[in-house]
């Protein structure tokens, strides 16, 4: 498999775990918008556009935040976005962005990139992953992501509006949307949760330098002893703290 492949499936996993089409969906029912040839682009361009950025403030920061996973937390050093500074673009900490381009750079230092459009239709009804190699378009630099920080939470605006195909939004939509915002926040309790230090549990103690704590025999066995201090290169029984609560 190539890494391509990797990462087109990474791409159309993550944008379904981070609820990219649930909080498309409930702009749809917002909107009234269900279909790319609902919208008004040769009729009314303002509207058009000003849809456009409802789609957008729900895709592009899931569209975003795959790309930093595959960059900071997958170590994918050469997956970047596209530096867009105008025109139909995505503000980021980093910079401003194409809201749908991947810009592959190569890491044997040759200096040679590959565009990839990873969105169709982002910014509209349809939008869903692909991956589709394009031609270079060297106004879209390479741009490292900002790290995922934090889960995301889509702000959508849930006011029901009536014209479109359906009036308001369903009971399972709305269900949608809110286990699409909640999943991001379990992940995180999950990692909490795992990395936590718990009363009872047991912790070493290393210094600057790499070396653990160690207690000789495993401390004194009453009290009053005096502890013999050591130090060690790895963990083991004697070089391991338990946690207590303290009475004060």
């Amino acid at each position: 498999m190539s890494k391509f492949q990797e990462y087109a499936e990474y791409l159309t996993r993550r944008w379904a775990e981070l609820g990219g089409e649930a909080a498309t969906q409930a702009v749809r029912q917002r909107t009234g918008i269900f279909r790319e040839e609902q919208m008004p682009w040769t009729t009314d361009q303002p509207r058009a556009e000003a849809l456009a950025e409802e789609f957008k403030a729900v895709q592009c920061p899931i569209f975003v935040r795959i790309a930093g996973e595959l960059f900071h937390q997958q170590g994918h050093k050469d997956v970047g976005l596209g530096r867009k500074p105008s025109g139909n673009n995505w503000q980021t900490p980093n910079g401003p962005v194409a809201s749908d381009i991947i810009v592959l750079k190569s890491l044997d230092g040759d200096g040679t990139f590959q565009w990839v459009d990873c969105f169709s239709s982002m910014g509209g009804p349809g939008a869903k992953p692909q991956w589709g190699v394009i031609e270079p378009n060297t106004d879209r630099t390479w741009l490292e992501p900002p790290p995922p920080d934090g889960p995301i939470v889509p702000t959508i605006d849930t006011t029901t509006t009536t014209g479109g195909e359906e009036d308001g939004m369903t009971e399972s939509a709305v269900k949608a949307l809110i286990d699409a915002a909640v999943a991001p926040l379990r992940d995180q309790i999950a990692k909490l949760q795992k990395n936590a230090l718990l009363y009872g549990g047991s912790v070493a103690l290393r210094s600057l330098n790499g070396q653990v704590l160690c207690a000789e025999g495993g401390g004194p066995t009453k009290p009053h002893e005096d502890f013999q201090i050591t130090s060690r290169g790895d963990v083991g029984a004697w070089e391991s703290y338990r946690l207590e609560r303290g009475n004060g």
